[in-house]
């Protein structure tokens, strides 16, 4: 095994400094450990393997949750990528063709009233439901939209 010696704890993070003698890099030693994807983390477990370091001092001294720290040890050792969206949409994907025909009915209402008037017709669905409905079809009126001579005709009424 080469010959790791600790080198001076770095100003930026908290973080431990590993000086490594000989020729072997981080990737070496995240190899020799079994992790199969690189990234940051897996630097940051080669660096705690070659400092010989429990993962509970690692952890405190990194300031990383001791908890996080072995989740994230534990995804990286199975190779499994990490699990993040899309997440299914049901409620979306069913008021979706519905809300974009109320928006194309009336054109200057936005989210909120053809929720309302959704839910006075009779369907189930919620603002932020038909909010996202809108966004996915690029329906959303931008905010404080007023159609064009709204308030000119009010004025001129009075």
């Amino acid at each position: 095994m080469p010959d790791f010696s600790f080198a001076a704890r770095c100003g930026i993070g908290g973080f431990w400094c590993v000086r490594l003698s000989g020729r072997v890099s981080v990737t070496d030693l995240a190899e020799g450990l079994g992790v199969r994807r690189p990234g940051p983390f897996a630097d940051l477990e080669a660096l705690r393997a070659a400092a010989e370091l429990p993962v509970a001092r690692f952890a405190a001294l990194a300031g990383i949750p001791e908890r996080t720290y072995h989740r994230r040890l534990a995804t990286l050792r199975s190779g499994d990528a990490p699990v993040k969206g899309p997440w299914p949409t049901p409620a979306v994907d069913a008021a979706e063709a519905l809300a974009a025909k109320y928006a194309a009915d009336w054109p200057a209402w936005g989210h909120r009233k053809i929720a309302a008037m959704m839910r006075a017709d009779g369907h189930q669905a919620s603002t932020s439901t038909v909010e996202r409905a809108l966004r996915r079809r690029g329906l959303l009126l931008p905010r404080g939209f007023r159609p064009p001579g709204s308030y000119e005709e009010l004025a001129a009424a009075r």
